[in-house]
């Protein structure tokens, strides 16, 4: 509100990065995150009716804040560098569907 800017949260429980079931890394793409693909041999893709209009509000600033449902190291191995590569695969893919007006 300082900042006279709109804000549009996507807010999911329970997904994580490279952990779980289902990923956010394989869900962003929806505006819905309960809809599932309906396609047996991409169970986690998102149906073009439940994809986010990227095209429809631009933001001029795009703020992500995952990984508290990903537990990295509580078997001894590590999964940081597998987190670090789906995180950052996940901004880079964010950023380019925004475009680059976004920061």
């Amino acid at each position: 509100e300082d900042l006279g800017a709109e804000c549009h949260v996507a807010a999911w429980s329970s997904f994580g990065m490279v952990q779980g079931e289902t990923l956010m890394s394989d869900i962003w793409l929806r505006t819905l995150a309960s809809t599932p693909s309906g396609c047996l041999s991409d169970p986690h893709g998102t149906i073009a009716e439940n994809r986010w209009p990227f095209k429809s509000w631009k933001p001029d600033a795009l703020i992500i804040n995952l990984g508290t449902n990903d537990r990295l190291s509580t078997t001894g191995i590590s999964k940081i560098p597998d987190y670090n590569r789906t995180y950052l695969g996940l901004v880079k893919s964010a950023a380019a569907a925004y475009g680059a007006e976004t920061r």
